[in-house]
């Protein structure tokens, strides 16, 4: 079974949480980038990313969607792996790699929450720090 090995996302886009799952398929790896951005968090609140990569450049188009809140986190398993299968991954590996990205999700669900409630109450021109890996 294919697995998304989680790690901390790069933060240098302005990123206050990301997280980056990466998973071999064949000679290509597909990464699911979770992350909030404030600037972009009107339009994307919780923004997903997936991507299939070969030698580290695109091999295909990447897919971007998006969750309102945490509350809309049960159940996104089944949009999350159509968009697998849009960057070429086969319905079996889709399937078990969507879950890990759902299950992701429900596991940093409060650590969400509390990201998107201060985006939501910062004053305009003052910086957040990007969160810290739970232990």
């Amino acid at each position: 079974m294919a697995i998304l090995r989680w790690s901390e996302g790069p933060k240098n886009s302005g990123c206050v949480y990301h997280k980056r799952g990466a998973c071999r398929f064949g000679g290509d790896s597909i990464v699911v980038d979770v992350f909030v951005m404030p600037r972009i968090s009107k339009a994307r609140p919780i923004a997903i990313t997936i991507g299939r990569y070969r030698n580290y450049k695109p091999a295909q188009a990447k897919e971007q969607w998006q969750i309102a809140s945490p509350d809309g986190i049960v159940g996104c398993h089944e949009e999350v792996a159509t968009r697998l299968i849009r960057v070429g991954l086969p319905q079996a590996l889709a399937g078990p790699l969507a879950t890990q990205v759902e299950d992701l999700l429900a596991r940093e669900s409060e650590i969400l929450r509390g990201v998107l409630a201060a985006i939501s109450t910062r004053q305009p021109n003052k910086q957040m720090e990007p969160t810290r890996a739970r232990p």
